[in-house]
């Protein structure tokens, strides 16, 4: 359990915690699970709300311990990765910033991290690439393989959303070099991605190695079972067909990384997917059935952007 493994004795806090602690007990041991229909962030929101608890007080070693909980086994990403997922950038956000500072370079390097996915995602590419930076000068400064090639590749996606394909290629090239020489640093799941990211570059100029490419990332992805990234590669290959002008092929992979997506609620894949449906529609002289698929996006981007500023998601809609 959690909080066994927190380790807080109530009974040698200070009188003036005392209070903040019980509230974290209450959360992690006592409070009533979530029913079925509740949503993924009502299923998680003891965590957060013993995080915070935690925070009051300071204690940020175990605040950042609650952060790195697995709340869903098939997706095996820790609680603050996980949220971004699910599409909850503000709560991600508030997360990362809250911490920066607070406990050593290594806790700065995720929030680094995790803050330029996030910017990225809602296309504020500026603040996301400043992030990217600071992620890649702490990664370096501590001898972080595995956090270089991630900040490297998080500068490529930039690149990529920027249009500056070849500059992304570099990016890619670079993090998968850093793989080759350094196999402690080594993951089936990070090399996937970046294989995925090669792909949807290479789309454009070598069709042929594009889809070589995203059929092993898939297939790695599918012998890990982790149906969300199985989702976005789904996704990939449709885009793929899409842009090969084979819409029926990739109507095939988009309508099945939507039924994954809508299952696992991975939202970025659902709106991916979705819009993916729509070209291949439109592609196919459907036009009323792709103006239906697009609206469906339009609709799911209101609801997952919140408070965010969604001019970036809808100008890839027409």
């Amino acid at each position: 359990m959690l909080w066994d493994e927190l380790d807080i004795d109530i009974n040698t806090v200070p009188i003036e915690q005392l209070a903040t602690y019980t509230a974290v007990e209450y959360f992690l041991c006592h409070q009533s699970i979530p029913p079925q229909e509740a949503t993924p962030l009502q299923r998680v929101q003891h965590y957060l709300e013993s995080f915070y608890h935690l925070w009051e007080v300071e204690d940020w070693r175990r605040a950042t311990q609650i952060l790195t909980v697995i709340p869903d086994p098939q997706s095996n990403q820790e609680l603050h990765d996980q949220l971004g997922v699910w599409g909850y950038y503000d709560q991600q956000e508030k997360l990362y910033k809250s911490l920066l500072g607070k406990l050593n370079p290594g806790c700065d390097a995720v929030c680094y991290n995790g803050l330029g996915n996030i910017y990225d995602a809602l296309g504020e590419l500026n603040e996301s690439e400043s992030y990217h930076q600071k992620h890649l000068e702490v990664a370096r400064k501590l001898g972080d393989k595995a956090g270089e090639w991630k900040a490297i590749m998080g500068l490529g996606n930039v690149a990529k959303n920027r249009g500056q394909w070849q500059q992304a290629a570099t990016y890619y090239q670079q993090s998968l070099d850093i793989l080759e020489k350094h196999p402690d640093a080594e993951s089936p799941q990070g090399r996937a991605m970046l294989m995925g990211n090669l792909a949807s570059i290479l789309s454009r100029e070598n069709p042929e190695e594009s889809l070589h490419l995203a059929t092993a990332a898939l297939a790695i992805f599918r012998n890990l079972g982790n149906p969300y990234l199985i989702a976005r590669a789904l996704v990939l290959m449709g885009d793929i067909y899409n842009s090969l002008k084979q819409p029926e092929s990739a109507l095939k992979y988009h309508q099945q990384s939507l039924e994954i997506a809508e299952k696992c609620r991975e939202v970025v894949a659902e709106i991916d997917a979705m819009k993916g449906i729509a070209e291949a529609n439109l592609q196919l002289n459907n036009c009323p059935l792709a103006q239906k698929w697009y609206q469906k996006c339009r609709e799911l981007i209101r609801i997952i952007i919140g408070p965010w500023d969604s001019i970036h998601w809808f100008a890839v809609l027409p």
